[in-house]
């Protein structure tokens, strides 16, 4: 459960921030943060037959994911 917990809310918004800084907002990383946690949580209270950490880990990629999306389209409009 701790691995999923510091897996899902910190490992992928922690990187991308070391290796992309500015690549997504801050609101997102820490919606990404908040919601993958929860997620995680929540796949373990109810036994999930997939493992809690590649629950969370897959939360926070498509929270990321879209805020990388989000992010970049809002730059290149406001470029133009």
């Amino acid at each position: 459960m701790s691995m999923a917990l510091r897996g899902g809310g910190i490992f992928l918004p922690l990187t991308l921030t070391i290796f992309r800084q500015h690549a997504v907002g801050s609101h997102c990383a820490i919606l990404s943060m908040t919601i993958s946690t929860a997620v995680a949580v929540i796949a373990a209270i109810v036994d999930s037959p997939v493992p809690p950490l590649f629950i969370g880990l897959g939360t926070s990629f498509l929270f990321l994911a879209a805020g990388y999306i989000t992010h970049h389209g809002e730059a290149g409009l406001s470029a133009r």
